[in-house]
């Protein structure tokens, strides 16, 4: 069978499993929960890079794009407000489209054009007709240029080898007055804007270039020029926004990734897109690496706290094990001592051992001394007991001598009195006689066990009854009490002869009549009743000494009634106290718990 102390020691939580959870605990904080903070931040800072990556491309194939027609335009622009070109004439205009045309990367050909749509002249050498849109597109270009007052505008064609040229055109005034068009053309493939459609990276990345209607101008795949790209999540954003990336899911129901950035100079827009999946790759690959370098770091963390507890916890478990045979056997705890302990635990283990016989040796010596003790106290609390009887014997000795002393002499006097003289003597004799009754009953209450009766009761109807019960002038008495119910649970009996000393008090208290102040209130420590008075108070000296047998400051006063007070109230497991009263006066606080069990008090 085992003690139970051996089974409390059992039902604890092991310094070894304690040291185990804290080591883990201590690595789930630090590693687990840092260092996944750390890998989730390193994999959105990857994945950041990787959608920074894409629109920094974006941003660079529209960079590349806008300076290449930015100097187109500004070619164009300014070969129309050429003089040769004004006037109209021929032979000086094809002379000054020929060296523009030559001088720009973009431009393949010039044409010019009378307001009406006539064709006059074009650059040499001319472009190759299977290059060039139908007459119709150009009378059409040419129709919509004549709206601009200034500036450039853009057209885009299909070429019969289902290849994008482009049209720039611009006005031509002269005094104000439109005098002509002039036309560029730009056959794509024959520039770096086409290599565009060339531009792959990775296994799903590529790019195209769209015009401000969401029109393909560069794809990769040929069938989709110059058809509507606003399914596309980029194309849609490039109408109101400048730069971006975003995420969706294409009709294929693939998550794409896609980068887009505007070409100011042509309202145009490069999208850049690319798988999420293949995107985010570099980021998944390093998630996976470094949640498999923290659940090593955990596995570590662990078996290191493992080894450090059963090193660390081993040699207090053998310690233990010793204390508790010393427990259970009261056998010498003995410990080889040693000069150099290998470390705390036998440093721990030899204090012990030498704590353990000056214990042996302070309870041997405890024993005999309490034993010493123990005699004393028996011959003392007899010696105790005798002096307070005699005490008691002498006090109700001393009270009960006065008035019989009374009796004596005024019987003797009665012997040989008359008439009124006699009536005298004898109602001093009933009056002392009186009081030796008093006393004694207030001695046999005193001495008698208190039977408590506990129920509930109204304790404002008790404190009214108290007071018309209680003799007085009432005309210069008055009492402040609550009038509303207050209900609490006691010995209605009880209380009430607690209270009607209490009172009684407060009254005499004001010889010359007053106002006798009664509070009711409940509290955390139950119900409190407060008695106070406007009299002459009560020295210092005689605080303690109220709560002594037969002390009384009143001539006609047994000095029991506080002490009975005080008794009732410990058996209500309350308490009777006074405090002074400012400015003058003494308060009397009656306390007791809510709930009152009954029972006795000796």
């Amino acid at each position: 069978m085992k003690s139970s102390s051996e089974k409390s020691i059992s039902r604890f939580i092991s310094l070894k499993t304690k040291i185990t959870l804290l080591t883990v605990m201590l690595s789930v904080s630090t590693t687990a929960i840092l260092g996944g903070y750390l890998v989730y931040q390193s994999y959105q800072s990857l994945r950041v890079q990787a959608e920074q990556s894409q629109l920094t491309l974006a941003k660079t194939l529209a960079w590349q794009i806008d300076e290449s027609l930015t100097r187109a335009f500004q070619s164009l622009e300014a070969l129309s407000k050429r003089q040769q070109v004004i006037k109209m004439d021929s032979q000086e205009a094809q002379g000054e489209m020929n060296l523009v045309c030559y001088a720009t990367e973009l431009i393949d050909g010039f044409f010019l054009y009378t307001p009406d749509g006539h064709f006059l002249i074009q650059s040499q050498p001319p472009v190759p007709r299977k290059d060039l849109p139908p007459h119709s597109f150009f009378v059409k270009n040419v129709e919509k240029t004549r709206e601009l007052h200034s500036g450039v505008l853009v057209d885009e064609y299909k070429t019969s080898a289902n290849q994008v040229g482009i049209l720039i055109s611009a006005p031509i005034f002269r005094s104000g007055q439109l005098v002509g068009v002039l036309v560029g053309v730009a056959f794509l493939p024959s520039h770096n804007i086409e290599n565009l459609e060339n531009a792959h990276f990775g296994k799903t990345g590529y790019a195209f270039l769209v015009n401000q209607q969401g029109l393909a101008v560069v794809h990769p795949n040929k069938d989709r020029i110059l058809t509507s790209m606003m399914e596309n999540a980029a194309v849609r954003l490039l109408q109101t926004e400048k730069e971006g990336v975003v995420q969706f899911t294409n009709n294929k129901n693939e998550e794409v990734l896609a980068a887009f950035a505007r070409i100011e100079s042509a309202s145009w827009g490069v999208v850049v897109r690319q798988k999420a999946k293949e995107c985010y790759q570099p980021a998944t690959d390093m998630l996976q690496l470094m949640i498999v370098f923290l659940l090593v770091v955990l596995a570590a963390s662990i078996f290191a706290a493992l080894a450090l507890s059963r090193n660390v916890v081993q040699p207090i478990l053998n310690l233990v094990n010793q204390v508790r045979l010393y427990e259970t056997s009261r056998v010498d705890f003995e410990y080889p001592l040693s000069v150099n302990p290998k470390d705390e635990v036998e440093v721990l283990t030899q204090s012990l051992s030498r704590m353990a016989k000056k214990i042996s040796q302070q309870t041997q010596s405890r024993e005999r001394a309490h034993q010493q003790t123990l005699l004393a106290e028996r011959k003392l609390s007899e010696s105790e007991r005798l002096a307070t009887i005699g005490q008691f014997s002498a006090g109700l000795a001393h009270e009960i001598n006065n008035p019989l002393t009374v009796i004596l002499g005024s019987a003797r006097m009665a012997r040989t009195a008359k008439g009124f003289k006699l009536e005298n003597w004898l109602n001093a004799i009933d009056q002392e006689a009186k009081r030796c009754q008093r006393l004694v009953k207030d001695l046999l209450a005193f001495a008698r066990p208190i039977e408590l009766r506990v129920k509930k009761f109204d304790l404002a109807f008790v404190v009214r009854e108290c007071w018309f019960q209680i003799p007085k002038d009432q005309g210069r008495f008055q009492i402040n009490c609550p009038v509303k119910p207050f209900v609490v649970t006691a010995d209605p009996d009880r209380i009430k002869q607690v209270l009607v000393n209490v009172i009684q008090n407060a009254i005499e208290a004001m010889p010359g009549g007053g106002v006798v102040d009664v509070r009711l209130s409940r509290g955390k420590k139950g119900v409190q009743v407060s008695v106070g008075d406007t009299g002459t108070g009560v020295r210092k000296k005689n605080m303690i000494q109220l709560f002594r047998p037969f002390f009384t400051t009143k001539s006609a006063g047994t000095g029991l009634g506080l002490v009975i007070a005080r008794t009732i109230l410990q058996a209500h497991r309350g308490r009777l106290r006074l405090e002074p009263r400012k400015p003058r006066g003494v308060w009397i606080r009656i306390e007791w718990p809510q709930s009152s069990k009954s029972g006795a008090v000796h």
